[in-house]
């Protein structure tokens, strides 16, 4: 958002080859921590411990935001200047990106993002004739979640603790809303949050009927390092709360206007 605000005081030109500088910059480190994923390890705050590319980010889930905010922006571009080849060739690395890094949370959201676009941002004319491609994409998609992302977000609940992590956070978000409509503040959240994590992560396991790992929750509760909501929006929300929901709202109204 603040790339855009900037931009829109810009000359098109410069912006142009500002995004240009990026994707090339992108493509580079992509090609470096893909050919040797600790290479770049120095530029971290910690030692990489698997061979996920991270785009020089702390983990692959921020790098993927990073990667498809650059290969989009790219993409517009090349739109704008008509370059079709280009464009679904920048496509093509987009969807090569994700599968590289595989987010699991990423590639659930580029799927719902590209379903509506199709709906929002197409005419019936174009939806027609694009229908069984569009069908197909979305089997293809639908085989790889259920045979690849599924399996991962199991194993994830049965041997780790990210899941009940990013579950129970985002749902403190949630009750934050509720609890405090105008958010916890920027300092004060550090305050509040705990308690909220806690019964999130109780009301979690005793919906779920799992028995969730809470190593990482007791930490965070305890300690307060790294005591935040593990989304970004989520977190703004604890935050700011309303305002937070009315920003977004705005933005992706404007977006699929």
């Amino acid at each position: 958002y603040s790339f855009y605000r900037l931009s829109s005081h810009l000359n098109n030109d410069l912006v142009y080859k500002i995004i240009k500088i990026l994707f090339y910059l992108l493509l580079l480190t992509i090609f470096l921590e893909y050919y040797q994923f600790d290479v770049l390890n120095l530029l971290h705050g910690f030692q990489a411990d698997n061979e996920r590319i991270r785009l020089m980010t702390p983990e692959p889930s921020q790098g993927l935001v990073i990667a498809n905010v650059i290969l989009l922006m790219n993409s517009v571009y090349l739109i704008s200047e008509n370059k079709k080849i280009l464009n679904y060739m920048n496509i093509l690395l987009l969807i090569i990106v994700n599968l590289l890094i595989l987010s699991k949370a990423g590639i659930l959201l580029i799927v719902l993002s590209f379903i509506i676009a199709y709906f929002f941002n197409t005419s019936v004319k174009t939806k027609l004739r694009t229908f069984p491609f569009f069908i197909l994409l979305i089997v293809i998609a639908g085989l790889f979640i259920n045979d690849t992302i599924f399996s991962m977000i199991e194993k994830d609940i049965d041997s780790f603790s990210s899941f009940a992590t990013r579950a129970s956070t985002l749902i403190a978000s949630g009750i934050s809303l509720v609890y405090y409509p105008l958010g916890e503040g920027y300092g004060t959240y550090l305050a509040f949050l705990p308690d909220l994590i806690e019964i999130s992560f109780e009301w979690l396991q005793d919906v779920s009927g799992l028995q969730l790992n809470d190593y990482e929750i007791l930490n965070i509760v305890n300690t307060g390092k790294n005591l935040a909501v593990k989304s970004g929006i989520g977190f703004q929300i604890v935050q700011t709360g309303i305002l937070a929901i009315i920003f977004y709202i705005g933005i992706f109204v404007l977006t699929f206007k």
